[in-house]
């Protein structure tokens, strides 16, 4: 019975870990963009360049957490229209 009930906590710690490593994957793109924003931000700047590197950190911060947890709204795939050909 004990071997039961390790085995399920077992897989089911296994099975979280793994969406939740998915998850981050997911939206890794985000927190590089977050990364480079940020080191822009530590290498001199005017104040007009610091303000606007400060509301682009706000914003991906914003994109890059939403994303962390499951909050941003997946992107449509558009489809191309075919080109019709008179003859």
């Amino acid at each position: 019975m004990k071997w039961i009930i390790g085995f399920s906590t077992l897989t089911l710690l296994v099975m979280f870990s793994f969406s939740a490593f998915a998850g981050k994957k997911q939206c890794q793109t985000y927190r590089e963009k977050l990364d480079n924003i940020q080191a822009q931000q530590r290498q001199s700047n005017s104040l007009k360049r610091s303000n606007s590197l400060s509301v682009r950190e706000d914003k991906a911060r914003d994109t890059w957490w939403r994303c962390e947890n499951g909050k941003l709204k997946k992107k449509s795939k558009k489809k191309k229209k075919a080109k019709k050909i008179f003859e």
